[in-house]
């Protein structure tokens, strides 16, 4: 799931790209994305969000992931991804971008 917000329009445009189905969503039309998620998950898909929402704060969980996975009966894996070097963006959430060739770190728990 991906914000409806300009941002986010890049953001879904690379994940089309990328090969990935995009649903895009809002906190203020959460119910029909998160509804759009479950139904991917009951088909056996995967399903991707930020949990910390569009407008923060940053890292700190909205509950709509955990409501999924309750609901879906389907685990939630939480990814953390860092890299260096990176740039941060001016952004709510001071996002990190990787530069060329950076070292990328992919942390996993699951729940």
């Amino acid at each position: 799931m991906i914000s409806t917000s300009r941002d986010g329009s890049i953001a879904a445009r690379l994940a089309t790209r990328l090969g990935y189905l995009v649903f895009r969503g809002s906190t203020s039309r959460r119910a029909l994305a998160l509804r759009r998620l479950h139904s991917a998950l009951q088909k056996g898909l995967s399903v991707g969000m930020a949990i910390d929402g569009p407008k923060g704060p940053a890292l700190i969980a909205k509950p709509g992931a955990a409501w999924l996975s309750e609901s879906a009966n389907k685990p939630l894996v939480m990814l953390q991804v860092n890299a260096w070097p990176n740039i941060r963006i001016a952004s709510w959430d001071r996002t990190k971008l990787p530069l060329p060739f950076a070292r990328v770190k992919v942390g996993w728990s699951l729940s």
